[in-house]
């Protein structure tokens, strides 16, 4: 997030109408409050609404969790004692304890394999969002380089972000 090396050289630029129409046009609703009338507010905005995942490592990966390591764990147990009361002689009385076992231990599947499932699609709609924001800024650079939009509005005196 430096400075911009074409930030020392930029002439004052009036924003183009149908650029700026454009722009917004390509943004969803989440996020129609960016600025998109020239580069430095846009990409100050951007970067405050990037998302960054979890970094994935040998012992912990952010798709699965531990949730998703619970629903597995949980679905194994399930499965066993369900083979336990198919296959394997038993009273009535052990095998209830068994069924609510089972129940137990597979409304847990459920739940954690649906807690992890509603997680994942959070954070594939957060890099959809990721990608939107990085295509814009490609965009919106297009257009400073082009002469359409300013790099810096007149009068501003904070930092010019990175691209995203």
């Amino acid at each position: 997030m430096g400075d911009d090396p074409t930030a020392q050289d930029a002439a004052p630029v009036e924003p183009d109408a149908d650029v700026v129409a454009d722009l917004r046009a390509r943004l969803p609703e989440e996020l129609a409050h960016l600025p998109v009338t020239s580069a430095a507010e846009y990409r100050r905005e951007a970067w405050k609404a990037w998302h960054t995942r979890p970094v994935a490592n040998g012992m912990y990966h952010p798709r699965i969790g531990f949730r998703g390591i619970g629903a597995m764990a949980t679905g194994f147990l399930t499965v066993g004692g369900l083979w336990m009361l198919i296959a394997g002689p038993s009273s009535s009385a052990s095998a209830l304890e068994v069924i609510l076992t089972l129940t137990i231990l597979g409304a847990a599947t459920v739940l954690l394999g649906w807690s992890k499932w509603s997680s994942n699609r959070k954070t594939d709609q957060l890099q959809e969002r990721n990608w939107v924001l990085s295509d814009l800024s490609a965009r919106i650079d297009q257009e400073v380089a082009a002469g359409r939009l300013p790099l810096k509005p007149p009068g501003w005196d904070g930092e010019v972000f990175a691209p995203l």
